[in-house]
């Protein structure tokens, strides 16, 4: 597989293009994406066309063939970096809506070697234990800042912000 090539923006890599080809063998659950599948395909989407298909359901996934965050798209996984208290670094990503006249970004979730750690909303029911969790398993503390690894169509500057 080639490597994908990236560029450093402030210390971040960002992702600039994708080398390989989003295939049906690239689908996968939602909570089976890798480190490598966010280097290689920085932006994904819920492959909610193909639930028919035996073995899928609606938590399955499957990578957008760019190296941006499409204009006029719902609930995109967008590759992330998650900076820490610590100084300790993520890879994850976010949820970015760019359907409506103000775009959305949403939490996703953590991914590491093997695992991937869901970050709840602030509000979401239960958002305290599953929090706690995240600090006992990554050392991960709130607020939590993140950074787009590729841009939204039409912008030049990765997005960032925090998770409170």
């Amino acid at each position: 597989m080639p490597a994908p090539r990236v560029a450093e923006l402030g210390g971040v890599k960002r992702i600039e293009a994708a080398h390989m080809k989003a295939t049906l063998s690239t689908r996968k659950p939602i909570n089976k994406i890798s480190l490598a599948d966010l280097r290689v395909f920085p932006v994904w989407e819920y492959a909610s066309d193909e639930e028919g298909r035996p073995g899928q359901d609606e938590t399955w996934i499957k990578p957008v063939q760019t190296a941006v965050v499409p204009a006029g798209a719902w609930s995109q996984l967008v590759a992330a970096s998650f900076s820490v208290n610590t100084s300790a670094a993520f890879i994850g990503f976010m949820v970015v809506t760019t359907a409506r006249q103000s775009f959305e970004l949403s939490p996703g979730a953590i991914v590491t070697e093997g695992a991937y750690h869901f970050i709840p909303p602030p509000r979401m029911p239960g958002a305290e234990r599953r929090r706690a969790a995240l600090t006992q398993a990554l050392g991960v503390t709130f607020p939590l800042a993140y950074r787009l690894l590729v841009p939204i169509a039409g912008e030049s500057q990765m997005r960032e912000g925090t998770i409170v």
